[in-house]
């Protein structure tokens, strides 16, 4: 979880002393790759698990960290990033509604907008409206997040072990 939290605040500190956004991405998850490495068993899957293997990695490692440092870099305040992170789960709702025809109940879409709602009301600033290019940059990362999700669904039989 250390990892996890640490993302917003860390890629703060690294873009302020004007690092590459895209470079700080990699090096942080070079270096969480290097802490979790101990943990893992690697092994090579089976040819036809590769090809979703890779259109997994990218989205998650290329485009979910591309699109989170890229906005970090471009905001002077983090809300609009907190609160462009957390589209990610309506946007996987919505599209496992649509595109996967998963039936998502009325009491869900109520409490995802509740939820939603009040991450608005506690990280909302007035100056939110001046970020405009890192609050789409989030957008993109949230897209990407909600691919994500989207994917997994889709391959179920995909499992992570830790030894």
């Amino acid at each position: 979880m250390f990892f996890l939290g640490s993302a917003y605040p860390l890629g703060k500190f690294g873009l302020n002393s004007s690092m590459n956004p895209i470079f700080f991405g990699a090096l942080r998850m070079g270096f969480v790759f290097l802490c979790l490495l101990p943990f893992c068993k690697i092994i090579i899957p089976k040819k036809k698990y590769i090809l979703p293997l890779i259109g997994f990695s990218l989205c998650m490692g290329a485009g979910v960290n591309m699109f989170l440092y890229l906005s970090i870099n471009a905001v002077t305040l983090l809300a609009p990033i907190t609160i462009g992170a957390q589209l990610s789960i309506p946007f996987a709702i919505l599209i496992s509604s649509l595109f996967l025809k998963e039936s998502i109940s009325l009491k869900k879409w109520i409490f995802i907008f509740l939820s939603f709602l009040g991450i608005l009301f506690i990280a909302f600033d007035p100056n939110i409206l001046d970020e405009i290019v890192g609050t789409f940059l989030v957008f993109g990362m949230a897209f990407f997040l909600w691919t994500i999700s989207s994917f997994l669904k889709i391959h179920k039989r995909f499992r992570c072990k830790i030894y």
